[in-house]
Order: C-alpha cells, then sequence, then structure tokens
C-alpha cells in the first residue's frame, strides 16, 4: 500500500502505538511513577515554553500600561509648563507697558512746556525713500499734520496724513524730513535732513559746516527747540565728514538714535502748552 510507503505516515503511527503501549505496560508493572515522572519531564519544555510566555504576555502588559501613564503624565506637565510659559509672557507683556508708561510720564514730566499723547504703531512700510509709520490717532485727538514724533529715546519724524483714528508719519531719513539741532561741544547749530543718497544707510546729513567747526565720530546731535519739538531730545550721532574744499564746509553723516524698524510706540508733539504762552 501506498500509506506503508510514506516515512511520514509510518513515524506517525509508530509515535501514536508507542505512547499507547507505554503507558498500559508500565501502569500494569505498577511502575506509575515512572510514568507519572517520565510525562512530567516530558511535558516540561512545553509547560516552560508556554510559562515564558505568559509570562511574557504580562510583562508587556505592564510595560504597556507603565508607558500609557508616563503619556499621561507627560502631558500632564507639558500642559502645566504651557500654563506658566503663558502666564510668564503675560507679566513679561505688563512689565513691558508698565515701563512703558512709566517712560512716557517722565518724558512728559520733563517737557512741561508741551503738550503731547501717546499713540501706538498699527503699521509700518518701507520702502528705498523712506519709512512710513501708520498710528493709532487722529484728527479727533487733535493730531496736524507736521507735528513731531519721538519716543523716549529720541525723534522719529513728522505726521505727514491724518484721518479720523489714524495719521502716518515718515521718518527722520525721508528726503522730505528736516530737524533743527545743536551739538553741544561746539556749540553749532544747524539743520538735518534726511537723504536720499544715504537713506538706505539709514543715515541722515547734517550739511555746510563751517570748516572752523570740526566735530568727530561719536559727538550727539540734540534738538534745539522751537514750536514743533522740545529742546534737548536726542536726534542722532555722528558718523564720518565729507569735507567740501570749494565751499569750505563739511558735510556729518548722522546715525539717527532711534532704531526705526523697533518703534512700537511714538509720542506726538501737540503743541506749546498754555504755560508756555
Amino acid at each position: 500500500m501506498k500509506l506503508l510507503k510514506n516515512k511520514f505516515f509510518v513515524a506517525v503511527v509508530a509515535a501514536a502505538l508507542i505512547l499507547s503501549i507505554v503507558p498500559t505496560v508500565l501502569a500494569l508493572t505498577g511502575h506509575k511513577d515512572l510514568l507519572r515522572s517520565g510525562l512530567v519531564a516530558v511535558s516540561y519544555p512545553f509547560r516552560a515554553a508556554f510559562g515564558f510566555a505568559a509570562d511574557g504576555i504580562s510583562g508587556f502588559a505592564r510595560y504597556f500600561s507603565g508607558m500609557n501613564g508616563l503619556i499621561k503624565e507627560n502631558e500632564a506637565l507639558r500642559e502645566e509648563l504651557d500654563s506658566y510659559r503663558d502666564a510668564a509672557a503675560r507679566a513679561e507683556s505688563a512689565e513691558g507697558e508698565l515701563r512703558r508708561l512709566r517712560e512716557y510720564y517722565d518724558f512728559v514730566a520733563s517737557h512741561t512746556t508741551y503738550t503731547m499723547t501717546d499713540a501706538r504703531v498699527t503699521g509700518r512700510q518701507s520702502n528705498s525713500y523712506s519709512v512710513i509709520y501708520t498710528l493709532n490717532r487722529g484728527s479727533e485727538c487733535g493730531i496736524k499734520v507736521n507735528m513731531g514724533v519721538v519716543t523716549t529715546r529720541g525723534v522719529v519724524g513728522y505726521i505727514t496724513e491724518v484721518g479720523v483714528g489714524w495719521s502716518r508719519a515718515v521718518a527722520l531719513t525721508d528726503p522730505t524730513a528736516a530737524v533743527g539741532v545743536y551739538e553741544p561741544s561746539t556749540g553749532l547749530y544747524g539743520t538735518l535732513e534726511g537723504s536720499v543718497a544715504h537713506r538706505q544707510d539709514g543715515l541722515c546729513l547734517l550739511p555746510r559746516v563751517p570748516a572752523d567747526v570740526t566735530m568727530k565720530e561719536g559727538d550727539k546731535l540734540l534738538t534745539s527747540g522751537g514750536r514743533v519739538f522740545p529742546p534737548d531730545i536726542e536726534v542722532g550721532r555722528i558718523v564720518s565728514s565729507e569735507p567740501d574744499a570749494y565751499t569750505h564746509t563739511a558735510s556729518y553723516l548722522v546715525e539717527p538714535s532711534v532704531d526705526f524698524d523697533g518703534v512700537t510706540s511714538v509720542i506726538i508733539i501737540t503743541g506749546l502748552s498754555a504755560e508756555a504762552g
């Protein structure tokens, strides 16, 4: 028969006969303990394997349970950290606003002969010729064209347009801008102007300085005062000079004191106060 020639079939049948006959013989001859020991020995690898698998499954369950707990704990810590960051940001913003208001009122108190109003920068445009700011104060606050615009750090520029609830100002580097200045160490008075040639370098020009007046790099220029700007407000510092042999004068390049890119709030000089008469 074909089945008898099949080695796998013969091996299975032989194993089945052995497993049926051997236990019976051992039981009839009174060697049940030997049978039991044999069965225990034979089954040990399988029991060990199943025990290892069960321990592994249990270990994996504990591992994933622990990981789930860590994930939840990390989420809670992350939310707590975010709340601390939000609180710190709010505190920093409040501190910055308090500092701005303190500087504003100190500035107002030191220039009592002028009337002023504070304003926020709500927009900013920059091109090859000028920097233009949009402010949140307009005609309803008495703002008018040509009023001076400053910060507590120095002169910004002038109001050029006014509407209800808004106004626009140009920076000192604009070619149309100019401000009267003086230099304390030499007593020089002059007019600082915006310059097309030096606008992109962020510089202004102090032209027509007499040749016998010498100013050096770093010398400070202040406002000379008038109806537009209070006196002694910092305008800028000397960077370099360009002598003109034909006119016996020199032109000085000046770096403005205000960082025009970083302006977020300003003070508009609305005029002379009643005290100034």
